[in-house]
């Protein structure tokens, strides 16, 4: 299961006048992993600038809660993003994965002096070619917030990303508005919903805190075995 992690947004200029890349805005958050509502482990995601125009999205979720928190069952993600044109576009990606003695690797990044990603993991390696603006599913919610921050608050938005060495497309559509009693207390939340072509039983939707810079409140995914997974903000920094 792979988790989402989103960022805060600045307002500085008018919005007509804002890139995308420039609502990012470095962050620290905090959140409870709960699986079928029982209490699973903590996930930690950090967006961090560490020289213009270069961004590092993290996230790092660990079991603490169970037989997996005895396994020293973790997960770990990293999505070094580059600034092209106002726009953030995805340079490489390193996910990790850990149960006991066991550890799993993939990576994607661009490479043929940047006309290719490849998309590298246990089983081998595959190309896709490069396209202006490309994302990876990890930071695609990065996007979603600065079309939040931008007003873009009405019907679908998609977005084309690399995956697993395929392009591909995602969607999420706007499901209307809610309050929600988080740790934080209670906050005003617009909710997006993906919009899978085939779900096989998946489904995803998230919960920006509108009052909060549209800070990510609440992650709720659905797999294909039933299983449902939550994320709930615990702290912003």
């Amino acid at each position: 299961m792979r988790l989402l992690a989103l960022a805060l947004w600045l307002v500085v200029l008018p919005l007509a006048a804002q890139s995308p890349a420039a609502l990012v805005q470095p962050f620290a958050l905090k959140y409870s992993v709960y699986r079928n509502k029982a209490e699973l482990g903590v996930a930690e995601l950090q967006n961090r600038q560490p020289s213009p125009g270069y961004w590092q999205f993290i996230s790092k979720t660990t079991a603490t809660q169970g037989i997996v928190s005895a396994a020293g069952a973790s997960a770990s993600e990293q999505s070094n993003l580059i600034v092209r044109q106002g726009q953030l576009e995805l340079f490489s990606n390193r996910i990790e994965t850990k149960l006991a003695w066991k550890t799993m690797l993939k990576t994607t990044k661009l490479i043929n002096s940047g006309t290719a990603y490849q998309y590298t993991d246990h089983k081998g390696s595959k190309l896709a070619p490069y396209s202006p603006g490309l994302l990876d599913q990890h930071s695609l919610t990065l996007a979603l917030m600065a079309d939040l921050k931008a007003g873009k608050n009405t019907g679908t938005l998609v977005y084309p990303i690399v995956s697993k060495g395929k392009l591909e497309n995602n969607t999420f559509k706007f499901a209307g508005t809610q309050s929600l009693n988080t740790a934080l207390g209670k906050l005003n939340t617009v909710r997006l919903d993906r919009v899978r072509e085939s779900s096989d039983g998946k489904s995803t939707s998230i919960w920006f805190a509108s009052d909060r810079n549209f800070v990510p409140v609440l992650f709720q995914q659905l797999d294909e075995n039933g299983d449902d997974i939550e994320m709930r903000i615990l702290a912003i920094k």
